[in-house]
């Protein structure tokens, strides 16, 4: 090693020849004066050379070499380090949660202001926006509320007027095209104001609500396979009637019958609601979930509709913690999955 090295250099420029250098360094001696370090250095010559050297070779401590406590000491500033680390981090996590709770209800989520001075001040000024954007959705839905009364007043006095028309060729169009009016003034408000709403109480039972939607439609074309107890799903019975109304309502416009089942995943319960129309193009899937949004071939009075159906069920079913899919039906049409969570397991 370095030592021998060491040696091998000190007696060469002596004029020593030197066959062999053995060193070897052993703990303290019983009497603990130090290290014993031990070298036997063979002469060219023939003849050796043994010196047997007893000192404290590595400093030491309380008969630790130093070395040990240097390190332990790194282990400790590490350790130190670590819990300051942990405890910095502690109100960042804390306000990371608070904060992914932003926008599920319309009140704000008041954070506590704790931490280092400058995580207050980002605490404070993330309140500050939340408190600015209550006020601005407030106002919206307040007009929103106000531009619904006044339009669905007017709506309600032209088609009044509309059916007091003698009977001719005009008046069945002109009560066609009042309806389309309401219908997309209705969506179009329902979409707008879909986005202020509070989540409502998770808890309803989704077998239950296509039952009572079945029975108040009193539409034969309606087909129900159902399980015989209740499926509770993590959705207000409000949000789960629209998403039901929207989806049967679209099967039953685009094709002959609407089929609804429902089928149990884990934790998840899967709303699956299949047609025998023409279906969506795999490319178009996804698009006929932006607002206002329709199919070429379906953009008639008749069956076209306002394009948010798809769009209003998709929000409602994001804020819940679900998702939904489009696929094709083994009957030809379209197959429309809503995965929801199971209020067992919610929340």
């Amino acid at each position: 090693g370095r030592i021998e090295r060491s040696i091998r250099t000190a007696l060469a420029l002596r004029g020593a020849q030197v066959r062999q250098v053995l060193v070897r360094l052993d703990g303290p001696s019983e009497d603990r004066r130090g290290d014993t370090l031990s070298v036997y250095v063979g002469l060219a010559e023939g003849g050796y050379l043994w010196l047997d050297i007893q000192d404290r070779v590595t400093v030491r401590l309380l008969g630790v070499p130093i070395g040990f406590f240097a390190g332990l000491f790194g282990i400790l500033v590490a350790l130190a380090a670590l819990v300051a680390v942990a405890r910095e981090m502690r109100p960042i996590m804390r306000l990371a949660r608070e904060v992914d709770r932003v926008g599920e209800n319309i009140a704000p989520v008041t954070i506590a202001e704790r931490g280092a001075p400058e995580l207050r001040t980002l605490i404070r000024a993330v309140n500050a926006m939340q408190e600015r954007i209550a006020a601005l959705v407030r106002n919206r839905t307040l007009t929103l509320g106000a531009i619904s009364h006044d339009l669905r007043t007017y709506l309600t006095r032209m088609r009044l007027r509309v059916e007091m028309m003698p009977e001719n060729r005009h008046r069945a169009g002109a009560i066609a095209d009042v309806e389309a009016m309401q219908a997309l003034v209705e969506d179009t408000l329902d979409f707008a104001q879909d986005s202020f709403i509070p989540v409502e109480p998770a808890g309803t039972d989704l077998a239950a609500a296509l039952r009572r939607y079945a029975t108040t439609q009193n539409d034969a074309r309606i087909v129900l396979d159902l399980p015989d107890g209740p499926v509770r799903v993590a959705m207000g019975d409000k949000a789960l009637g629209r998403v039901i109304a929207n989806l049967v309502g679209n099967a039953l416009n685009y094709g002959k019958r609407a089929f609804a089942a429902i089928e149990t995943d884990g934790t998840q319960a899967v709303l699956v609601i299949e047609d025998e129309g023409p279906g969506i193009p795999v490319e178009e899937r996804e698009r006929v979930f932006e607002p206002f949004h329709r199919l070429e071939a379906s953009r008639n009075r008749d069956s076209g509709g306002t394009g948010l159906g798809l769009t209003i069920v998709r929000r409602l079913v994001d804020r819940h913690g679900g998702g939904i899919e489009l696929d094709t039906s083994p009957r030809g049409g379209l197959a429309v999955r809503v995965r929801l969570p199971r209020a067992e397991r919610a929340g």
